[in-house]
């Protein structure tokens, strides 16, 4: 666990630095008040101290002493305190305190936990050093052994380039322009050739740079140029907004391939899913297809069987055209989700598809009291689309109309055109109706609302089946319903599936 040193003399400060430490990063906190005990707690953990915030004014050392108690263990301080002014900043840089922090800023606490965090993540971040003056690679390795870098270091372009291929852990190159035999701007070239920018950060700086230099590194793919000689915090400010962005860049690609793994999973599920509904309904509608096929014999005009014998024959040949209908939505609905359904477009009259519908049930909602209707723009409306599917849809969509509308009530089918030439279908019923929740719980596959009677007439497929698939032909169902007046649903298909008389899809 890392360890953090903190010292300060306000136990109220104190308290919020732990919040953060201990409660957030789930860091472990060495606490002192006074430079004396610090150098207690220095002398026995100073070797696994990852970082220490320190207190500028304190009772034993008023004047920023603390620093250089701290200095000798080569742990990265940050410094902190109530106001900051050019000079005091100057005074803590020039003790190479790796940051400064005011106590009393907005969202300065919040960025005290980023660079405790950010000093942890250097640890296991590799910067190669290239330049030919041993001065200014010693001066920059320095710098960056203090933000807790993994430093490798390079005289010349061979040099470099060898060690990134021996080394492809190196996130961020520091380059020099001028070097003999190959250049920086040749040197980045090369390394480009190998890595993008998004894998590795290379940072170009020359002492004898101009415009024209930062352009001719950028050009051959450097990420950002500075000119020598820099200062440490500039210096420090673009090379952790560099490694933010490729390790966000980095966040965002691992994201993307754990995404494309669960993807591929969870469609591998989705087709084994297919594959046994698909293996299941076959071995059921086999049997089922025999009990239907017996008692359609059983129920034709010579049969031999009394009257009610007749009516209980006639409910088993009910039951079992129910059955293979739920049978049916259940593997559509499987092969919608894994995406092997395909539509077998054709013109379809849906006026008369709806005609024929609407005589089909005209019975059963008779039976339960429910009055059908039927009104359209006009009678000849054709559309481009399945006519298979779009049949289901509609059987579905007045089965539920019927199924939740009481005796007496209406359920009303309308067809026609949008003011946008969109053809729309339009079913509305006087039933219970449902609230918001329930249309969204409706919506989904085995989602039912209603009575425990109603529920038990279906498995809740039929609706999220019609929606499923309304958009196969790139349409929308909606769903307008409020408890005790009834529901309004709504398919739109596009304009372009409209046929003009005598002509192709619009």
């Amino acid at each position: 666990m890392h360890k953090v040193l903190v010292v300060e003399d306000s136990r109220f400060f104190t308290q919020i630095i732990r919040r953060g430490i201990e409660g957030r990063l789930g860091y472990h906190m060495l606490c002192a008040a006074s430079a004396a005990e610090a150098r207690i707690i220095l002398a026995e953990h100073g070797d696994s101290i990852l970082i220490a915030l320190l207190d500028l004014h304190l009772p034993d050392a008023a004047n920023g002493e603390i620093i250089d108690v701290v200095a000798p263990y080569k742990i990265p301080s940050v410094v902190f305190t109530g106001s900051f002014s050019d000079e005091l900043r100057e005074f803590v840089l020039s003790k190479h305190a790796v940051d400064y922090i005011t106590k009393d800023g907005p969202g300065n606490f919040d960025l005290v936990l980023d660079l405790v965090q950010r000093i942890s993540r250097n640890q296991h971040t590799t910067i190669l050093v290239v330049d030919d003056s041993r001065v200014s690679r010693h001066y920059i390795h320095d710098l960056l052994t203090l933000h807790r870098f993994t430093v490798l270091q390079a005289s010349c372009g061979d040099e470099a380039l060898a060690l990134c291929e021996a080394h492809p852990e190196i996130n961020l190159a520091i380059v020099d322009y001028n070097m003999p035999g190959m250049n920086g701007v040749e040197l980045c070239r090369k390394i480009r050739s190998k890595r993008s920018r998004h894998d590795l950060v290379i940072i170009g700086v020359s002492a004898y740079g101009n415009n024209v230099v930062s352009a001719q590194f950028m050009k051959s793919g450097a990420n950002d140029y500075l000119n020598k000689p820099f200062v440490p915090e500039e210096f420090f400010c673009r090379l952790y907004q560099n490694l933010d962005q490729i390790e966000r860049i980095g966040a965002l690609q691992k994201a993307d391939i754990q995404l494309r793994d669960i993807a591929a999973k969870a469609q591998a599920a989705n087709d084994a899913k297919t594959s046994v509904i698909t293996h299941l309904s076959h071995e059921l509608c086999s049997p089922l297809n025999a009990v239907m096929g017996f008692a359609q014999l059983l129920t034709s005009p010579h049969s031999p069987l009394a009257e009610r014998e007749l009516a209980m024959v006639g409910n088993i040949l009910q039951a079992g055209k129910m059955m293979h209908g739920l049978i049916t939505d259940i593997l559509d609905i499987a092969r919608i989700e894994s995406g092997h359904i395909t539509l077998e477009e054709m013109p379809v009259c849906l006026p008369t598809l709806a005609a024929e519908i609407i005589e089909m049930m005209g019975p059963a909602a008779g039976d339960q009291g429910v009055r059908l209707h039927a009104h359209h723009q006009t009678e000849a409306m054709k559309v481009y689309g399945d006519a298979r599917r779009l049949r289901q849809v509609l059987v579905n969509l007045l089965t539920n109309a019927i199924k939740f509308t009481p005796p007496g009530g209406d359920v009303h089918v309308a067809i026609g055109v949008d003011p946008h030439t969109r053809p729309t279908l339009e079913i509305r019923d006087t039933g219970c109706g449902m609230d918001a929740a329930g249309i969204v719980t409706a919506l989904q596959p085995f989602g039912q609302v209603g009575s425990v009677r109603d529920r038990a007439k279906g498995l809740g497929l039929g609706l999220p089946l019609a929606k499923s698939l309304v958009e196969l032909h790139q349409g929308d169902l909606m769903v307008n319903s409020q408890p005790g007046q009834g529901t309004t649903i709504t398919v739109t298909l596009p304009a372009e599936r409209l046929l003009r008389q005598g002509q192709g899809p619009a």
